[in-house]
């Protein structure tokens, strides 16, 4: 019976020439767009632009902000184990950014409001408020463990890194980068992504 052994492929130097330049360089970005930017802002120009995005930037923040190891890593798996059914998404996508684009920005937009829950608030009270962002941070937190897990395990079995290592850098360059640079920044951000990839 004929034996064969595993051989583990690595990165090699280039390759981690190439992925330390494209980090390089969407991190210098934001670095540099963040001491450029160094101004008091306001409030409405931190969590909005200033309302002065265009659509392109808006529509390939939105894009970026969807796509993660879950969707790269994830859906992948699901088509495999479950056959076509993740197919569904891509039927029930049109129906809801029309009734999205339709239904609920609009009553967003009349009342002026920003998110979610202000309109809880508006519409119930605080207490419901409250309920709904904590449930919303509980969730969001078990959602960037996976998140951030995904990637490290790929990355992981690529490089032979470790995946504690991996994970505490990608937690540690996620914070700061979201830290230093404002959301005008960070929209525009995913647009060179883009472009590199």
């Amino acid at each position: 019976m004929k034996s064969t052994l595993y051989q583990r492929n690595e990165f090699s130097t280039l390759d981690y020439v190439i992925f330390v330049v494209t980090l390089l360089i969407s991190l210098s970005i934001g670095i540099y767009n963040a001491f450029k930017s160094r101004y008091k802002q306001s409030t409405k120009e931190v969590l909005l632009a200033g309302g002065e995005m265009g659509v392109i930037p808006v529509a390939f923040s939105l894009f970026a902000s969807f796509i993660s190891s879950v969707s790269m890593i994830g859906i992948p798996a699901e088509a495999y184990i479950f056959d076509s059914m993740v197919m569904w998404g891509a039927v029930a996508a049109p129906i809801s950014i029309y009734l999205s684009a339709y239904i609920y920005i609009p009553i967003f937009y009349n009342l002026k409001l920003t998110n979610a829950y202000e309109y809880l608030e508006l519409r119930f009270s605080k207490s419901v408020r409250i309920l709904v962002t904590i449930c919303f941070c509980v969730y969001m937190i078990m959602y960037m463990a996976i998140v951030l897990y995904a990637p490290a395990l790929a990355f992981n079995a690529v490089t032979g890194l470790s995946l504690w290592g991996t994970i505490l850098s990608a937690g540690i360059v996620c914070i700061v980068y979201t830290s230093i640079v404002s959301i005008h920044i960070q929209m525009c951000n995913p647009l060179e992504l883009r472009i590199v990839y």
